[in-house]
């Protein structure tokens, strides 16, 4: 997912959005207002430049972070009542399965990259942009 910031400080740029409804779904606020995201400089830039980043997307890590573990319950249910047909098959496979789907999204969390500046769009910044 690319977006357009405006750098605001030292390690720190402000997302431009564009339009959208009204809440956003990944973040929860409002879309007339932009919100300030730490990344990475690999480069000096100038406050008031605008550049422009590359992040994920909230529905690829709440997939990652949320999904895994579901279905890692799902698994384990499936596997306590079918395969062993117990009550207390069902609760610990379902314990089992959520505790390894845990593990497999933090592995896959690790390698979610860091958002970072792809170009520099403008090294002015306008009122409109803010």
């Amino acid at each position: 997912m690319r977006d357009r910031a405006v750098v605001v400080g030292n390690n720190l740029v402000q997302i431009l959005r564009e339009s959208c409804a009204e809440s956003c779904v990944g973040c929860g606020k409002k879309c007339n207002q932009p919100f300030e995201i730490p990344i990475e400089f690999t480069e000096h830039y100038k406050v008031g430049s605008i550049v422009e980043i590359e992040r994920f997307s909230p529905a690829i890590t709440s997939c990652i972070l949320f999904g895994i573990p579901l279905f890692g319950i799902f698994a384990g249910v499936i596997f306590g009542k079918f395969f062993i047909n117990s009550d207390l098959a069902i609760i610990a496979g379902c314990f089992t399965g959520g505790f390894f789907g845990f593990l497999f999204s933090i592995l896959f969390a690790k390698r979610i990259k860091p958002p970072k500046i792809i170009k520099l769009l403008s090294c002015e910044v306008s009122e409109n942009d803010i």
